[in-house]
């Protein structure tokens, strides 16, 4: 809410981020990145294939629950109907959520064996950490349109 005329004061209420595929990548756009990562660590063999598609798919999963629901703070400094001042995004957990879809992609997959529930939580903390971290670090520009009642345009991290 910015105070009429003068188009001044600070956002009053939360933002919302834009889930993928324009707020992020999908899991098909992952995967190639992932087999990538496997093969430069000289992870080869019949099951590296899968375990990539699990991985792009949990980094995806992460992806599409930080974005539906981390917010951006409130109380960016609006001037002139425009934010005038960086806005900070609220980190959310995720690693229970998370894991819970490694373990349902790695049966996908055909991983399994008795280290599978350990690698799904390392994947699970691997994602949520990640995220936690750019949402520590992120931040949304300035130059977000706000006439009063609510944002008018999109925004964009820096």
């Amino acid at each position: 809410a910015v105070t009429p005329p003068a188009g001044a004061g600070a956002t009053s209420g939360p933002g919302r981020l834009m889930p993928p595929p324009a707020g992020g990548p999908m899991a098909a756009q992952l995967e190639g990145l992932c087999n990538a990562q496997l093969t430069a660590q000289g992870i080869k063999g019949e099951d590296a294939p899968g375990l990539a598609r699990t991985m792009a798919a949990t980094i995806a999963q992460g992806i599409q629950l930080f974005t539906a629901q981390s917010m951006v703070m409130p109380g960016i400094a609006v001037a002139g109907f425009t934010t005038s001042a960086p806005g900070l995004l609220q980190p959310v957990p995720l690693a229970s959520s998370v894991e819970g879809a490694a373990k349902g992609f790695m049966q996908r997959d055909g991983l399994r064996g008795e280290n599978a529930p350990d690698l799904a939580q390392a994947m699970a903390n691997t994602v949520d950490l990640a995220l936690t971290q750019f949402a520590s670090m992120a931040m949304v520009s300035p130059g977000i349109p706000c006439p009063p009642g609510a944002s008018a345009g999109p925004g964009r991290l820096m």
